[in-house]
């Protein structure tokens, strides 16, 4: 149901990825015609946190080039050995430089996009209680959305919002109607975009 212009998404997996994060977006970025590459970090199968194996197409020492779109499911462990591998890293630096979307969940979010990468700093990020700490410390400034965009950056605050966060990802390749369509074919609402809400962080007296 996509146009005529395909456009590349890369998903990229590690040991204990978060399994309805993982396969809602593989799922809706194939719905919408997008070319969907796996690629794990070495291991085949991929092993989620609760059960789902997923077979990558590849792995990351063999990707090559530039993708419209990096997606990173959340998932603590995951996330963590996603953050010491310098392939991940440098992957995250050159799509960060050439502006293209990369999409995080909330664990990814902090972890890797924030901690390892420090490409967070001033931009608003959907927040998650468990790690939002790691997220400001990186700079980011957190909303109270489930799915939040700032310019390149697109991040989830966990499972629940992973539909919303795959059709925003749809909307930002291959425009809003494709998105809103496709949406509509899986009755699903999504939300008018409205300013994002700042939480403001309290101080406590003695900190």
């Amino acid at each position: 149901m996509g146009p005529v212009v395909n456009k590349t998404a890369l998903v990229v997996l590690a040991e204990g990825f978060e399994d309805i994060e993982a396969s809602t977006c593989i799922d809706i970025l194939n719905r919408a015609d997008a070319r969907v590459v796996i690629s794990g970090i070495g291991v085949r199968p991929v092993h989620g946190a609760y059960g789902c194996a997923i077979i990558s197409h590849t792995t990351i020492d063999k990707i090559e080039g530039i993708y419209d779109c990096l997606v990173f499911p959340g998932g603590i462990h995951n996330a963590e050995l996603l953050a010491v591998n310098p392939a991940v890293l440098n992957l995250i630096q050159s799509h960060n430089d050439a502006n293209k979307l990369i999409a995080a969940f909330s664990d990814s979010a902090a972890y890797l996009l924030a901690r390892a990468a420090a490409i967070l700093h001033d931009k608003k990020v959907s927040g998650d209680p468990a790690v939002n700490d790691c997220l400001i410390a990186g700079g980011a400034v957190i909303t109270d959305k489930p799915v939040t965009v700032d310019n390149n950056i697109v991040t989830g605050s966990g499972p629940g919002a992973a539909m919303l966060f795959a059709l925003e990802i749809v909307e930002h390749l291959f425009g809003k109607q494709v998105a809103d369509n496709l949406a509509g074919n899986l009755r699903i609402a999504r939300p008018m975009r409205l300013p994002e809400k700042k939480i403001k962080m309290k101080t406590v007296a003695g900190d």
